[in-house]
């Protein structure tokens, strides 16, 4: 190498070392710079939440404590009508027995009556009624006395559970009796008889019995009430029988037909209606 070319090299070398020496240099604060971005960024993710935490607070706060200071409107309601209440009224208490006076077509008396069961009960009852009165049989005149004597037991149905109806059923101890008499000349069908004719029906002993009935209480605790009751009453073949006093045989014919025709008569009687009212108490 020539001596004048030196200084040239000397030069270049000293360049490159220069330029390499900055190289240097930038990298150790690129490096630095990197750390440095490092632990900014992680401080940055440590301290932010907290600052964001309270400067989120403070907002909310003072946004809370302006709510909490706006004036408040208060406006009445006015309550709602009370719904009507359902009011339940209990059923009267049950009340088994019941007895009363009665009076009706056949007599009056006392009544008693047994309800054993939801829709089952029994009944009995006496009447009685006595009547003399002076009339006219066939012709001729009588002095009469007529006895209505009845004692009907009966099994009673209650279809609605309750005294309103009743539906009857049952027999009739019948001893009702009719007696009459005629005394002077008495007209034996045609045939004129001087003495006195004595009068004698009576009905069967043993009568059937229906009826519809019920009673309408005049309290609500079902203790006195009124009661009504239609029936009939089949009392069968009347049993009649006209003597003669003193006896006589000579018209014995004419007796007979004058009794029959008063049979006759008294048939009409064979069902004979029954009507009653009562006053009750039930207990």
């Amino acid at each position: 190498m020539k001596l004048r070319q030196f200084p040239v090299a000397l030069g270049l070398i000293s360049i490159v070392v220069h330029i390499a020496r900055a190289d240097d240099a930038s990298a150790i604060s690129g490096s630095l710079t990197n750390t440095m971005v490092v632990t900014n960024t992680a401080a940055m993710m440590t301290n932010p939440p907290v600052i964001a935490v309270t400067n989120t607070a403070t907002p909310s706060m003072a946004a809370t404590s302006n709510v909490m200071a706006a004036p408040v409107v208060v406006t009445t309601v006015p309550e709602p009508a009370p719904a009507a209440k359902t009011v339940f009224v209990s059923a009267p208490p049950s009340r088994p027995f019941m007895i009363g006076g009665e009076i009706g077509t056949t007599g009056g008396g006392p009544v008693g009556r047994w309800q054993f069961a939801d829709h089952l009960g029994v009944g009995v009852a006496y009447d009685y009624l006595s009547v003399t009165y002076n009339g006219k049989i066939q012709g001729n005149e009588y002095r009469t006395h007529l006895r209505l004597s009845t004692v009907p037991i009966t099994l009673d149905g209650y279809p609605l559970n309750n005294n309103y109806l009743r539906l009857s059923g049952g027999v009739v101890i019948n001893r009702s009796h009719f007696t009459g008499a005629s005394t002077g000349t008495v007209d034996l069908n045609g045939t004129p008889y001087v003495g006195t004719a004595r009068l004698d029906i009576r009905q069967q002993p043993v009568n059937p019995y229906f009826a519809v009935g019920g009673d309408f209480y005049f309290t609500r605790d079902h203790r006195f009430s009124m009661g009504g009751e239609f029936g009939l009453l089949y009392t069968g073949e009347p049993r009649v029988h006209l003597t003669l006093n003193p006896p006589n045989g000579a018209v014995e014919t004419q007796r007979r037909q004058e009794e029959n025709q008063i049979r006759h008569y008294a048939r009409y009687a064979e069902v004979w209606p029954v009507l009653k009212l009562s006053i009750n108490y039930s207990f």
